[in-house]
């Protein structure tokens, strides 16, 4: 009888401890706090080679398929030169993606 007392003794402290743990998860779970507009400017997506090749081809596929998927604009930009080097060195920025086809 003692251990059952004691048992629901444990499960109502437990209860009491985790009450202030599930509000502050519930307010931070809100919808309104989330930052929905993720990426918000357009992305760009660099491609290492001349325009025309079937790099460019690919890269076109690709942006084509994160337009879809995330709903934003992507800008292809060709940086041919020094077999991708000078795209690669392009200023890594945010929204920005660099692609490596070989």
């Amino acid at each position: 009888m003692e251990t059952m007392a004691l048992l629901k003794a444990k499960r109502i402290r437990r209860f009491v401890i985790s009450l202030p743990l599930l509000a502050a998860s519930a307010v931070l779970m809100q919808p309104s706090m989330a930052h929905a507009g993720y990426p918000e400017k357009p992305i760009k997506l660099l491609i290492g080679f001349p325009p025309g090749g079937s790099t460019d081809l690919i890269g076109r596929l690709i942006g084509d398929k994160l337009y879809r998927a995330l709903g934003q604009p992507v800008v292809i930009e060709n940086h041919g030169g020094a077999n991708g080097m000078v795209a690669a060195n392009a200023s890594p920025r945010r929204h920005r993606m660099a692609t490596r086809f070989c």
